[in-house]
């Protein structure tokens, strides 16, 4: 099967550019297409592809999509692949476009190129490897590709509601050699109630913006203030003093300035591989002496709580533990104007770790700072014992096919392991390699692609064909 698969190749990279080029942001709902048309188009075509490869495969309202290779005791409940087809928006400093898929030093440059259509498309060739190879199963392979893993899961929601689970299987989208435990995830908003009008000063805050998604440490942001002369003079002076501090650009055009911030987007599970625009302008603006009123008063509750460091400390509720590492805690979107202020973010708190005590002391913190809080998204954390017979068997296969023998891993991201029982992350980032989700110039290397093929054809081999889980 191997040799099979080293035959894919050139087709496999192929499609994957192809399936890449398509910009499957979420966007506004249309018929048939409840995450927006680009996503439903890139669901289609790698649902086209599923049925040139002779599959049977269909979309589930335009929600997700299921690509079903039948084989084996057809009442047997199938292995399941969970994989997803939509993406985070590209966010600046990309150096490539980011929808090109262009090709370049045996690596495939795009957004999605690991996080998740890159190792969606070597599931679905994995597939394929197994079925041409002719070997025999036990039961049915389940590929389900979700539009809204980015956005809150809606896609696995819609999945349940109308299809049965699969009793197990793995999802292609975290890292080697597997997770075996992910930290709660909790997403909220927090805002700042009207205040009387602001006062006159030399530099009043008009506006501030930044961030594309919650999820997503933001890359830029950027500040719009009323300035005086002797404000401007000040100005100037503190956007210099901060120069060895972060990337700072200010403009200014008659009494209006423009303070812009450019940082380096990460995945928000790692706040600390990227640097944060939001807090960097924050800490800019903070250190200048603004007109009072609600929004200065908002953005210096905010460099209380959330500015500094990214492990909640000062809100008061950094917390570790051995098994899964320190909370982490990005403020990665705001939005201030005449009509609103708030900022979104997002908290990985450690899977040993109680939600119940964090709310407690958060939202105590931010209503001392006079900030209204209002609750997200909130997925409690996963973990799967390192001796049951799925993790077992995808370690081995694992060490199998690549000779490492690195120890499972815990993370902060979230997968779709959370949305069925009996699933467990198992790649597609190898040992050593850097993790690119979230980023600008997100890539997969070809021959990385091409191995992870080959891992997962051996895992739905073993895991359909010999264990009986």
């Amino acid at each position: 099967m191997q040799g099979l698969i080293e035959g894919f190749r050139e087709e496999l990279t192929a499609d994957t550019m192809r399936i890449l080029r398509l910009p499957s942001v979420i966007g506004r709902p249309a018929g048939g297409a409840p995450f927006g048309r680009e996503i439903n188009e890139a669901l289609r075509a790698v649902l086209a592809l599923g049925r040139e490869m002779g599959f049977s495969c269909r979309s589930l309202d335009g929600y997700a999509g299921v690509v079903d290779y039948f084989c084996g005791d057809a009442n047997a409940s199938p292995l399941g692949i969970l994989a997803h087809i939509d993406v985070v928006p590209p966010g600046e400093g990309w150096s490539r476009p980011p929808f090109g898929a262009l090709l370049q030093d045996g690596r495939i440059y795009a957004r999605g190129a690991l996080d998740d259509k890159g190792p969606l498309m070597a599931a679905l060739y994995a597939m394929r490897a197994v079925k041409e190879a002719g070997l025999p199963l036990s039961r049915p392979v389940r590929l389900i590709i979700g539009c809204d893993e980015e956005s809150g899961f809606r896609c696995m929601k819609h999945y349940l509601k109308h299809e049965s689970p699969p009793v197990f299987g793995f999802v292609p989208d975290a890292g080697f050699p597997l997770v075996f435990a992910e930290k709660g995830i909790f997403q909220f908003r927090v805002g700042c109630p009207p205040q009387p009008g602001a006062q006159k000063g030399d530099i009043e805050l008009l506006s501030l913006r930044g961030g594309d998604a919650v999820n997503m440490v933001p890359a830029c942001a950027a500040a719009q203030l009323r300035v005086t002369a002797a404000g401007q003079e000040r100005m100037e002076r503190a956007c210099a003093g901060f120069a060895g501090k972060g990337r700072l650009s200010l403009h200014t055009e008659g009494e209006i300035a423009r303070v812009s911030a450019a940082g380096r987007a990460a995945h928000a599970s790692l706040p600390e591989s990227g640097e944060n625009a939001i807090t960097l302008l924050l800490d800019f603006l903070c250190g200048l002496t603004l007109v009072p009123g609600d929004k200065t008063s908002f953005i210096n509750a905010l460099c209380r709580l959330f500015g500094g460091d990214s492990a909640g400390s000062g809100a008061g509720i950094a917390v570790s533990d051995e098994m899964s590492g320190p909370l982490t805690l990005s403020l990665n979107m705001i939005e201030v104007n005449e009509d609103v202020a708030e900022a979104n973010l997002d908290m990985r708190y450690p899977v040993t770790a109680e939600f119940a005590p964090l709310w407690r002391k958060l939202t105590e913190a931010c209503a001392a700072s006079g900030l209204e809080v209002h609750a997200g998204q909130h997925k409690e954390p996963l973990f799967a014992e390192k001796e049951s017979p799925l993790v077992a068997t995808l370690l081995q296969v694992y060490r199998d096919v690549t000779g490492d023998a690195s120890p499972p891993l815990a993370i902060g991201g979230g997968t779709y392991s959370r949305a069925m029982k009996n699933f467990v992350a198992f790649g597609p980032l190898l040992p050593g390699r850097e993790s690119l989700a979230h980023r600008a110039d997100e890539y997969i290397e070809t021959a990385d692609l091409l191995l992870i093929t080959k891992i997962y054809a051996e895992a739905i081999y073993r895991l359909a064909g010999v264990c009986r889980l």
